[in-house]
């Protein structure tokens, strides 16, 4: 039944559907603070695992997923464009600080499928926990994928279509397949 609402709901065009998405998830996440967007399309999943400061904007088809025993924390005056799939279902925790930009299509997903056994099917394997840490002034370029137990350093900058594997340390900017180093921001 929530699925049909969150969907009706997720329609309503322009202001009136702003300011309907702005009530309806203030009651469904554990917090949701004040003067959000949340643009058409969102689809959301463990509303109460999800925490969201102030000025936060969301724009066309978002994924939130938080699951039953996931846990997601949103800081203040974070932006995520269209198509960011924000995964910590599965025992995962994802933590994005304040002042952090999200390009199109970034996917963040804190857990990951176990494959140990050759003899079992991996969709019967389960999967691990792990945890992502985004820090302050961070900017994610566009289609960056981000994996389990990685932070990102504040005033970080991922460059466009990065996959981020390891931690990345602060005020650099990385990029490529895996993301590796290029250079110290203000160089």
């Amino acid at each position: 039944m929530i699925e049909h609402v969150e969907f009706g709901i997720g329609l309503i065009p322009g202001t009136l559907g702003r300011r309907v998405r702005s009530a309806y998830y203030r009651r469904r996440f554990c917090r949701l603070g004040s003067r959000v967007t949340i643009e058409t399309g969102l689809q959301v999943q463990g509303a109460c695992n999800v925490s969201i400061g102030d000025e936060f904007a969301c724009l066309r088809n978002c994924i939130v997923a938080a699951g039953e025993d996931g846990s997601i924390q949103i800081g203040d005056r974070v932006s995520l464009n269209t198509n960011v799939h924000i995964n910590a279902c599965e025992r995962g925790r994802i933590v994005i600080g304040d002042d952090v930009l999200v390009g199109p299509n970034v996917v963040m997903r804190a857990s990951d499928h176990v494959a140990a056994s050759v003899g079992v099917p991996i969709r019967e394997q389960g999967h691990t926990g792990g945890e992502i840490s985004v820090e302050n002034d961070v900017w994610l370029g566009a289609n960056v994928v981000v994996v389990g137990n990685v932070s990102i350093g504040r005033g970080a900058v991922v460059a466009a279509s990065a996959v981020v594997t390891r931690s990345v340390d602060p005020y650099t900017v990385v990029g490529g397949v895996p993301a590796r180093f290029i250079r110290r921001r203000g160089d």
